[in-house]
């Protein structure tokens, strides 16, 4: 897994949206991910998973994708690092995207 994820060219992906992110006046910020899947995005806990754990449930009443919970801890951490660490909000939920007619909308 580790040597197909190397593979990904993610080097060459952050580069290409820095690029088209300083053509449209915006900047990227990386995130470490690490463990963002094994804390609750709810209340912080964290909850040790194998990966062929694809579902995040919380005794504080979280249940989300494995992969959805990631993703909210990753933008918990990027607010934090725009905020300089006292980002007051801390985004718990975020309604998953619907698809229509082979069309996303994003609820």
């Amino acid at each position: 897994l580790n040597k197909s994820i190397q593979d990904a060219g993610w080097n060459m992906f952050v580069s290409m949206c820095t690029y088209k992110a300083e053509c449209a006046g915006r900047e990227v910020l990386t995130v470490n991910p690490r463990y963002t899947s094994q804390v609750c995005s709810g209340c912080g806990t964290i909850h040790k998973k194998e990966l062929s754990e694809r579902w995040h449930s919380c005794e504080c009443g979280t249940e989300v994708d494995r992969d959805h919970n990631a993703a909210l801890n990753i933008l918990n951490k990027g607010l934090q690092t725009l905020s300089g660490g006292t980002h007051p909000t801390f985004v718990a939920s975020v309604e998953a995207p619907a698809f229509t007619h082979g069309v996303r909308h994003v609820i």
